[in-house]
C-alpha cells in the first residue's frame, strides 16, 4: 500500500521496482512501478491470508516458515512476470514498441 500511496516518481537506484530495463527511462520506470505495484498487493494479500489460516491450523513456526516460503515465491514470480510484461511493452533499449 506505501507503493500505491506513496509511488517512486523518478528513476532512482533505491525505492522503486529496480531492474536494467525498468530504469532505461521514465516511461519503463513508471510502467514497471505501476504493474508490480498490483502484484505486490496481491503476493502481499495471499501471504497474509495464509498466515490467518496457518494461525489456526498449523504450529507457529511451521506457520511462520511456510508464509515465509510463499512470499519468496511470490515475489520471485512479481518479478519474472513484470520483467515479461516491460519486453511484452518494450524493446530491450527502453522505446516502447509499435503495436499492429
Amino acid at each position: 500500500m506505501i507503493f500505491r500511496a506513496f509511488p517512486p516518481r523518478k528513476v532512482n537506484p533505491i525505492y522503486g521496482y529496480r531492474s536494467s530495463l525498468s530504469m532505461k527511462n521514465q516511461e519503463t520506470w513508471d510502467e514497471a512501478n505501476r504493474y508490480s505495484t498490483n502484484l505486490m498487493l496481491i503476493v502481499s494479500l495471499m501471504t497474509t491470508g495464509f498466515q490467518v489460516l496457518g494461525y489456526f491450523l498449523l504450529e507457529p513456526v511451521v506457520s511462520i516458515l511456510t508464509a515465509c516460503g510463499i512470499l519468496v515465491v511470490g515475489l520471485v514470480l512479481l518479478m519474472i512476470s513484470t520483467e515479461k510484461h516491460l519486453k511484452k511493452l518494450f524493446d530491450p533499449d527502453g522505446n516502447r514498441k509499435l503495436t499492429e
